[in-house]
């Protein structure tokens, strides 16, 4: 005996060569001379008619697919396609599919049974930049795949947006085409505010920024939607939800629907988000308004910690009632975001950022070159240099007040660090000529 079981499906398809022309003559309805009709297959005991009931699977496989070929290897063994289809009984069909599909896998009959129960399609939403997502839907995701994750064979400390889009997010959209928001919405529901992530990233660190998002800002459910890329967008159509132009793609509408209220979720190990070129030229959008409107939230062991731009609405009206209680509680809440995080921002460079698909990398590069779009991006330009130096200046922006705020340290060596830290961020902040 073999040591692991073939499926039904393969066994089947390694004794089709075998058994063709069987299967040629049971569908040939026409008399011909020499050429006795098929037994019953009915019993599923005798060899023939377990011979015959994987014959009559095959052919309903060739018929399902639309074929036009010969079966058999002779000239007399007829076409498929000039056999009506009422000659396929539905009991064998649903059998084909049964065995032809695994039962186990992201695909498997077991994980989309379970997915279309308890996600089910709701209805098509027009436009991607319309398909925000509640808090409360991401949070019933994450459930549904920390219940389902150990037959996966995936660690829930370990789940990622990756994993989260191969078992969950492809299966479940795949039959109808759609994207994961219309799974969770019957309705169109305009982004509040857009998230700028890496999928790379745990699922339950970007659900723990939104949690503190929402109570450091004050939001509610009913009216606070975020834009993810991942729920957005319809991953087995990605060709016609991204055009060329960047600047005329779904993402880029969202951005303008949110007012161009972005919130960064960083990983405090490698804060990938921003080593991805998708992320920056995000940010780079952003760069000519007044005022930056960037929250940057960095998962840092168990808590989250939150950069947000400008006073949040409860240290607003602490201000109102107390004069300048507001920037206090401002600078007490930021102290212990990670000074490291704000170092390495000061020193990106846009040019050495990463991306999953080259030609992503290339329409991107060709856009704020304004290249042609086929074009070989070139390797060095002014225009490389001058979204580095904005997105600088940006984040500089963002955490100026947390980096004046830190406490002087008396040792001369810390002293010397800190005063160099400063000169840094006050660097960044004039390096934008642009503004």
């Amino acid at each position: 005996p073999a040591p692991h079981p073939i499926p039904a499906y393969q066994a089947l398809l390694l004794i089709f060569p075998s058994i063709q022309f069987l299967v040629a003559s049971m569908l040939d309805t026409r008399p011909r001379s020499g050429v006795s009709s098929p037994k019953s297959v009915t019993g599923a005991s005798s060899p023939k008619s377990i011979t015959g009931a994987f014959s009559k699977v095959a052919s309903s496989s060739q018929l399902s697919a639309g074929g036009a070929t010969q079966l058999g290897r002779s000239g007399s063994a007829p076409s498929l396609a000039r056999l009506p289809s009422g000659h396929i009984p539905e009991s064998i069909r649903q059998d084909f599919v049964r065995f032809a599909t695994p039962l186990h896998g992201p695909s498997g009959r077991n994980n989309l049974k379970l997915l279309h129960k308890y996600l089910r399609f709701q209805r098509y939403i027009e436009g991607a930049e319309n398909r925000g997502v509640a808090l409360t839907k991401l949070i019933e995701v994450y459930r549904y795949a920390a219940g389902h994750c150990a037959h996966w064979q995936v660690s829930l400390a370990t789940l990622n947006h990756y994993e989260l889009n191969r078992w969950i997010i492809r299966p479940v959209t795949k039959e109808t085409n759609s994207a994961m928001a219309e799974h969770l919405s019957s309705k169109k529901l305009l982004p509040t505010w857009f998230i700028s992530h890496w999928w790379g990233d745990l699922v339950d660190d970007l659900l723990k920024s939104l949690r503190q998002h929402m109570g450091l800002r004050g939001l509610s459910n009913n009216t606070t939607f975020y834009w993810i890329s991942l729920y957005a967008l319809r991953q087995h159509d990605l060709q016609n939800e991204l055009c060329v132009d960047p600047r005329q793609s779904s993402w880029f509408k969202a951005l303008r629907l949110a007012h161009f209220k972005v919130l960064i979720v960083l990983n405090s190990e490698n804060y990938n988000a921003l080593n991805r070129m998708w992320c920056c030229f995000e940010c780079a959008m952003c760069a000519d308004r007044a005022q930056p409107a960037f929250d940057v939230a960095a998962r840092c062991g168990t808590e989250v910690e939150l950069v947000t731009c400008g006073l949040t609405t409860t240290e607003i009206h602490a201000s109102t009632y107390y004069p300048g209680r507001g920037p206090a509680v401002k600078i007490k809440r930021e102290a212990s975001f990670p000074e490291y995080i704000i170092r390495n921002l000061l020193t990106f460079d846009f040019t050495k950022t990463e991306t999953s698909i080259a030609e992503d990398r290339v329409r991107m590069l060709n856009c704020i070159t304004a290249l042609d779009e086929d074009a070989e991006p070139v390797t060095e330009h002014d225009k490389y240099y001058e979204v580095s130096r904005r997105l600088r200046s940006v984040f500089a922006l963002i955490f100026w007040p947390r980096a004046l705020a830190a406490e002087r340290p008396e040792q001369r060596g810390e002293l010397k660090r800190h005063m160099t830290f400063l000169a840094d961020v006050a660097k960044a902040v004039a390096g934008d000529w642009w503004r």
